[in-house]
């Protein structure tokens, strides 16, 4: 699993399925209306990223996926003799579709697009998309992991995914949010052209009125991240855009979208589109609630359940939430935003100095040290995944309590204790891979 610290590192960033964005400000955390207005600004683009992750089938899917992932792994484990284990550990196609699952994110939510700084600074979109079907049978159901190509400036193939329409629905919900503080240098946009810009990119290459709105844009983004293969959804509907020259408004386009032909399962039955989302929504909280049972999470297990079930309750009551939050202007005085921030709260929240905060609007009593195991599980599993063993909680563990060394650091596992366990090794204890340890 990759940790998505990948494009605006200087800026910030924020971690899916981990309930984590980062800000590299120097900030009082726990007072944003605030903050300097350039770090609310890059709050408000990881915050949309935030709604993303626990709203669409895109976001929801990956939370399910790496679930199951980190599942399997420590039942792998298990199955070892006590002590040392090698890294990474083998994915075995077996009935339990966690290989067919992992195979399915990769292909349709992150891409395998590998870009240099300076290409990043120069890419550009040359021309149409093309989707090419690929259908592969899954445990005996037909799934099209269409490749949608994209050519580009860069003079090899151009895979399009869920990525690129994240990272450009966040960049453009900035511009739509900003106008007016963009225009008078209030705020500065610092991306580079990929990822940020490649749906407005490719989107000129249609002809439709439509094309030049950036709110169309913003929701063709997030219609697109509900489905499971956005990229493929995503380009068919510029398409049919521009062959409806009659929709002008981006409302009636979305919703003539979704009433435009017909949801399928992988046995070819038809699925009402609602039906999707909200499977997709049950699997992802049953599994973040299979993955922290038992007295020792219930508060962190009710916070997140009360944060999706609400988040996602709007989504259903209201499909254009999100694009109506940024139509209302720039984040502080913006009232959906406001009320997002009092309903919602958000999710840890990491400064430059390493403090860590959250808006916590349950009656749960959670602190953010407790929070924080949900990035100390996706930690793990990095770390299963042969990546590197450094904890990445270590920075701010070391900046607010003491029990702190380079053990933590380097092999976090060791922490596995009653006392003193830090989140990563509290799980590790927990999931009783306290006699286990990793080696490459």
């Amino acid at each position: 699993m990759p940790q998505e610290r990948l494009y605006a590192k200087t800026l910030g960033f924020f971690e899916p399925a981990l309930f984590h964005i980062h800000l590299a400000y120097d900030v009082k955390l726990d007072d944003w209306k605030n903050w300097p207005d350039q770090a609310i600004f890059t709050f408000f683009h990881e915050y949309i990223h935030f709604l993303q992750d626990i709203t669409t089938t895109s976001g929801l899917y990956n939370i399910y996926v790496l679930d199951e992932f980190i599942k399997y792994d420590v039942n792998y484990i298990y199955s070892l003799p006590k002590g040392p284990f090698k890294v990474p550990l083998p994915v075995i196609n077996s009935s339990d579709n966690v290989f067919n699952n992992i195979l399915v994110r990769r292909k349709t939510r992150d891409g395998n697009n590998k870009l240099t700084a300076s290409e990043k600074s120069t890419f550009a979109v040359t021309g149409r998309a093309i989707s090419k079907e690929q259908i592969v049978k899954l445990n005996g159901q037909q799934v099209n992991l269409a490749k949608v190509t994209v050519p580009t400036n860069l003079g090899r193939p151009f895979i399009l995914s869920g990525r690129e329409i994240r990272e450009s629905m966040a960049d453009l919900g900035q511009k739509i949010a900003y106008r007016r503080e963009l225009a008078q240098g209030i705020v500065n946009l610092r991306h580079p052209h990929y990822p940020y810009h490649v749906v407005e990119q490719l989107a000129g290459y249609y002809n439709s009125p439509l094309i030049q709105s950036e709110e169309f844009l913003f929701a063709l983004c997030d219609f697109s991240l509900m489905y499971q293969h956005p990229a493929k959804v995503l380009v068919q509907f510029l398409e049919i855009t521009e062959q409806n020259r009659q929709l002008t408004d981006y409302k009636t386009a979305i919703a003539f979208f979704r009433n435009y032909g017909q949801n399928v399962d992988g046995h070819g039955n038809p699925v009402a589109f609602e039906d999707i989302v909200k499977q997709m929504f049950k699997m992802a909280l049953n599994g973040l609630q299979s993955k922290f049972k038992g007295i020792e999470h219930s508060s962190l297990r009710n916070w997140f359940t009360q944060i999706m079930a609400k988040a996602f309750a709007m989504r259903i009551k209201t499909p254009f939430f999100i694009s109506d939050l940024v139509a209302k202007g720039n984040a502080k005085d913006n009232p959906d935003f406001n009320f997002m921030m009092s309903f919602l709260g958000s999710p840890l929240l990491t400064d430059d100095n390493n403090r860590y905060y959250f808006y916590n609007t349950t009656k749960e009593v959670l602190n953010a040290r407790r929070l924080s195991r949900l990035k100390a599980a996706g930690n793990i599993l990095y770390m299963l995944n042969g990546r590197d063993f450094e904890c990445k909680l270590y920075d701010y563990c070391k900046a607010t309590r003491g029990c702190v060394n380079e053990d933590c650091k380097k092999q976090p596992w060791t922490k596995a204790k009653r006392f003193c366990a830090c989140p990563y090794g509290f799980l590790w204890m927990g999931w009783k891979l306290k006699d286990y340890y990793p080696v490459l």
